[in-house]
């Protein structure tokens, strides 16, 4: 679906290498006009909407877990108005994908329409080793002519010691987040590894808008934002859901929390 481009000014440049990822985009995402108010809004960071992807949450009808037609809607419609997408893989869907082994092909096609690829692992199958797999064989350039593919591959980190986090590896950025979906705030942010690296690190947990969370995971990730070539983000899933459902309205305050947050660097 092409979206008609607006008949004002395009949305200006990013200031700051920081990227607010809005998690958990459903079948009650229906207004274009929705999306197209995060597109447009002004914040000096890139804005990415992300969709859920399992079989078998979505039979069991988590409204968080669209179809994987659904999802591929809203990615192409995310695409279309210049916002960053991403695809997370939970469950089998995950394994598959980290491991080699079989995926459905729409999940695949999807994939390869996302900018980043997130997968929700269990620890015996978050290794980087599994992560690389996944960039070789949905990472952008290593397909054909004319296929997008991802940027980046996603691994959860779990352990609040970034002793204990995987090397940094080409391709593969790591997302701290102790909540895995659940919404819980961990007390404290760790401190990100120092120095430049070929991977980038998230932080989630908790976040969400109205209680100075937005603020705090920024500053957390201040030092890395100011190291070139860095990767950093936020991203939030309970946090910007409303009766369980996704709520572009909360997205925006987020926003608008951040914005605040950042002019304030």
């Amino acid at each position: 679906m092409m979206v008609m481009p607006f008949d004002h000014e395009p949305p200006r440049r990013p200031i700051f290498p920081l990227t607010i990822t809005f998690t958990g985009m459903d079948k009650y995402t229906v207004r274009t006009d929705d999306l197209e108010r995060l597109a447009w809004h002004q914040i000096g960071a890139n804005i990415e909407v992300a969709v859920l992807v399992c079989a078998e949450a979505h039979k069991s009808g988590w409204n968080r877990y669209p179809s994987v037609d659904r999802a591929h809607h809203l990615i192409e419609l995310a695409n279309d108005l210049g916002l960053g997408t991403a695809v997370h893989l939970c469950g089998a869907e995950a394994i598959a994908a980290a491991t080699g082994g079989p995926l459905d092909l729409d999940i695949q096609a999807l994939i390869l329409c996302a900018d980043r690829l997130q997968l929700n692992l269990r620890e015996s199958h978050s290794g980087v080793g599994n992560l690389e797999q996944a960039y070789a064989r949905f990472g952008r350039g290593t397909h054909g002519r004319g296929v997008r593919g991802c940027s980046r591959v996603i691994g959860q980190i779990r352990s609040p010691n970034p002793e204990t986090w995987p090397s940094p590896a080409f391709g593969v950025d790591y997302l701290y987040d102790p909540s895995a979906g659940t919404g819980f705030a961990p007390p404290d942010w760790p401190t990100l590894p120092a120095g430049p690296t070929v991977s980038g690190y998230g932080l989630a947990g908790g976040i969400q808008p109205g209680d100075g969370s937005v603020d705090r995971a920024i500053r957390a990730l201040e030092p890395k934002m100011r190291e070139s070539n860095y990767n950093t983000w936020i991203d939030m899933e309970t946090g910007v859901r409303s009766c369980d459902r996704f709520s572009t309205d909360l997205c925006l305050r987020v926003l608008d929390e951040a914005a605040y947050t950042l002019r304030r660097l």
